[in-house]
């Protein structure tokens, strides 16, 4: 058991009692002792920076509307989200610099209500931007379609953007606009494999011209954006080359594609990637043998095994009786799936 000193470490600590006058002189000693090294979050300086704007007609106010967005949003996101909202209508600026950028632009009691009130509303799109499954979405088929989509394929850029859409379309220009980012975040982010800093440039602009009404309609936000539409023979070489893996993080974006090339296959029907029960097969298996030495030679194999025209679906059933078998056999199994992807694997090699 470890032993202490007979002096408790209350005895050796010093507590400073400072009063002050009014609540004001409170914010100015907070933010001093931030300059003095004390280590404050954003959120800390900016809370302690508002209210120190706010009339005492006000504050209470001002509290109750700030306590209901850091509890909607949560404490630990709510500088990413003020920084989203922010730029959704203003230029870019970066994270460590937001606090700065919003002292210098709200100086009033007044601009402190407004941006309040402005993060409450915002708030519940954020989080459903981020949720498929918020009741914000009921009844919004392609809407949660969408949403799922983007949080598979890990993208945040399109947050400000869709904030201020939200607030300026209709719901059906709004739908349309979720489509089109959508699609080029796939096209961008997941199989061009693209620089993140572009896009992210580009969305503000954007952002900023929905916010002032320049831009009115999905098909604008299209033409904005196009830059980032890469082109469909450079779509083409990427996605043929693209690797993806059935593990981990990787395996709920293969299902997807395999799903979606299904889905387009089969017109009218619409198989979900996460409730179907199908499971990916390796068409050359992971750990082939000698069974696909002649056409894939060890050395090569790797090469090939986890590109997506090497993936298909299948029932659990037939995979476990294709395993490694050579194709030739696995062809049998692939022509008693239901699914039309699979039974259109009939080639002769």
């Amino acid at each position: 058991m470890a032993t202490f000193p007979s002096k408790s470490i209350g005895d050796k600590t010093i507590f400073i009692k400072i009063e002050v006058e009014d609540q004001l002189s409170a914010y100015a000693l907070f933010e001093t002792l931030n300059y003095r090294g004390v280590d404050l979050t954003v959120t800390d300086l900016l809370k302690n920076y508002l209210f120190s704007l706010i009339t005492p007609s006000d504050l209470r106010i001002a509290k109750e509307i700030w306590k209901k967005i850091a509890t909607s949003v949560g404490i630990e996101k709510f500088p990413v989200f003020l920084r989203h909202f922010w730029i959704s209508r203003k230029s870019l600026v970066r994270q460590e610099q937001l606090f700065k950028t919003i002292r210098t632009e709200i100086k009033s009691n007044n601009l402190v209500l407004y941006l309040l009130n402005s993060l409450d509303v915002y708030s519940e799109i954020y989080i459903a931007l981020q949720d498929p499954y918020s009741v914000y979405w009921q009844g919004n088929r392609d809407g949660i379609k969408r949403i799922r989509e983007l949080k598979l394929f890990g993208v945040k850029q399109q947050l400000p953007l869709l904030m201020v859409a939200k607030e300026k379309f209709s719901d059906q220009k709004f739908d349309r606009t979720l489509k089109v980012i959508s699609v080029i975040s796939f096209r961008y982010n997941v199989i061009g494999s693209r620089q993140a800093n572009r896009m992210q440039e580009l969305y503000n602009a954007v952002s900023q011209k929905i916010f002032s009404n320049t831009t009115v309609t999905a098909q604008g936000v299209f033409h904005d954006l196009m830059e980032l539409y890469i082109s469909d023979v450079e779509f083409r070489n990427n996605f043929s080359t693209l690797e993806l893996y059935s593990y981990g993080r990787s395996k709920k974006l293969t299902s997807y594609i395999l799903f979606e090339l299904e889905n387009n296959m089969m017109q009218g029907r619409d198989r979900d990637y996460e409730l179907d029960p199908a499971t990916i097969e390796h068409i050359l298996p992971e750990n082939a043998g000698a069974g696909w030495d002649q056409e894939f030679s060890q050395s090569i194999e790797q090469n090939y095994i986890y590109i997506l025209g090497n993936y298909t679906i299948i029932e659990n059933s037939l995979n476990r009786d294709c395993k490694t078998l050579p194709f030739d056999q696995k062809k049998p199994f692939y022509e008693r799936s239901q699914y039309e992807l699979t039974r259109a694997i009939n080639y002769n090699e």
